[in-house]
């Protein structure tokens, strides 16, 4: 999949500072989220080592203990030493049962082998489980033009699938899908890459500097005098909808997020989105979640269920579903 700790790449390094999250150089997009590694790492440790197993994996596979805690494992075993060059991936698919049975069963480990964390592992047999039932709409996915072209049918998929309901939760939602072609139809990214060179090197440096720090601390008022008129520099060079549908896809996002001290700042940062709105407020802009949420766009719920689908299938296509 093109999807990450989770710690949300909201903030872009622009030159010697940070610009202000909402601003980015590149839209939030799935292939740039940090829950895609998450998902990512178990994901391709779990095809690696069940495509080409080394001679000990094949061992632990292959023990009377294994073979007696999986029994499903004796068919699968069976269509291994019969399967051609390439049909790992279908086999597996194939044989789902005995895959996850010896993922989780000790006595099928490899000793000293590292398995990664159980929340990382079920992390890599929900997203393999995914793949096998969405394999062909997964290949489309390869990045977000592929992805908007066939966004019905992978959504359709995704959602049909219970044995996607995991990663469906964890990446976000239908919604996110939606966002993300919106973004990609109103050239957010490109407008994103020129906003140093559009608003100036000076203003810029302020407006992510000073101003930026002002409004996650909530003290944006303080500032209004020349952050507001910097405001309206960037948004004549931005998109009055690129921002907001950063700021929604951020606050899907944060919903997903476990609690812990990562979310706390983030969630600071966040709210921080609302000072613009609510100081400088000739811009237009949202001055709380309940009016960018009740904007016509999104609900709560959306955000409870929406679906980074972008992020989730360049995963499965670089793993080579």
């Amino acid at each position: 999949m093109a999807f990450t700790a989770i710690t949300f790449l909201f903030v872009h390094e622009a030159s010697a500072f940070e610009v202000p999250h909402w601003v980015q150089q590149k839209s939030p997009s799935f292939n740039s989220a940090p829950v895609l590694q998450k998902i990512m790492a178990p994901f391709h440790s779990l095809q690696s080592k069940m495509q080409t197993p080394n001679s000990r994996r094949l061992q632990g596979m292959m023990s009377d203990e294994c073979v007696a805690a999986c029994p499903s494992m004796k068919g699968f075993l069976e269509a291994m030493m019969e399967a051609k060059e390439g049909e790992s991936t279908t086999l597996m698919c194939d044989h789902l049962e005995a895959v996850e049975c010896m993922h989780k069963e000790k006595v099928c480990e490899v000793e000293g082998e590292d398995k990664g964390t159980e929340e990382e592992q079920q992390i890599g047999l929900d997203a393999f489980k995914c793949g096998c039932s969405c394999a062909s709409e997964m290949e489309m996915l390869e990045d977000s033009k592929k992805m908007c072209a066939s966004k019905d049918k992978v959504v359709t998929c995704l959602t049909a699938n219970s044995v996607c309901a995991p990663i469906v939760k964890m990446l976000g939602g239908t919604r996110s899908a939606d966002i993300t072609c919106e973004m990609l139809d109103k050239k957010c990214e490109e407008l994103g890459e020129k906003l140093g060179t559009c608003v100036g090197v000076q203003d810029w440096t302020t407006f992510g500097g000073d101003c930026s720090a002002a409004a996650v601390a909530g003290k944006l008022a303080d500032h209004k005098d020349k952050c507001c008129p910097l405001l309206t520099k960037v948004m004549g060079c931005y998109n009055k909808d690129c921002v907001t549908l950063g700021w929604e896809q951020q606050e899907i996002m944060l919903a997903n997020m476990k609690a812990g001290s990562e979310k706390t700042e983030e969630a600071k940062s966040v709210a921080g989105n609302y000072q613009w709105g609510l100081v400088c407020t000739d811009s237009g802009l949202p001055d709380s979640k309940d009016a960018l949420m009740g904007r016509g766009k999104a609900t709560a719920d959306d955000a409870s269920q929406a679906v980074p689908v972008l992020g989730m299938a360049a995963m499965l296509v670089a793993a080579s579903f």
